[in-house]
């Protein structure tokens, strides 16, 4: 798994060591792969609680401020990508599907009026 945030036009790992390496990654089209981020950091997760805490140390390091609305609104668009693989032994041989699933939450779009949002959070 890998999880990634975008604000202010700059891409963020989520779930690097340290954020001065991960600070501004660059996007880049493969021609195999697709779209892709350079040096974003890739996870093997084995189970629920493990993919849990990787979610939750991601969500603490997202950019958020208060809104007259939510105390925890978030600034940032953030990205999850899942990269899923399963092999499993068929008469013909072993047999390898492979998966992504990506997951996007967008920026809280209140309403800036009611929701209290001026300056920077604007």
């Amino acid at each position: 798994m890998s999880y990634l945030e975008l604000y202010n036009e700059r891409v963020r790992d989520l779930l690097a060591e340290t954020d001065q390496d991960h600070a501004n990654l660059k996007i880049v089209e493969d021609p195999q792969r697709g779209v892709q981020v350079v040096d974003l950091s890739e996870i093997i997760v084995s189970d629920a609680a493990e993919l849990m805490e990787l979610i939750n140390i991601g969500n603490k390091r997202r950019f958020v401020a208060n809104t007259g609305w939510n105390k925890f609104s978030s600034r940032s668009h953030a990205i999850l990508i899942f990269n899923i693989e399963g092999v499993k032994q068929t008469p013909q041989g072993m047999l390898s599907v492979r998966s992504k699933l990506q997951m996007i939450d967008l920026a809280g779009s209140e309403r800036a009026a009611s929701s209290e949002n001026r300056g920077l959070r604007m």
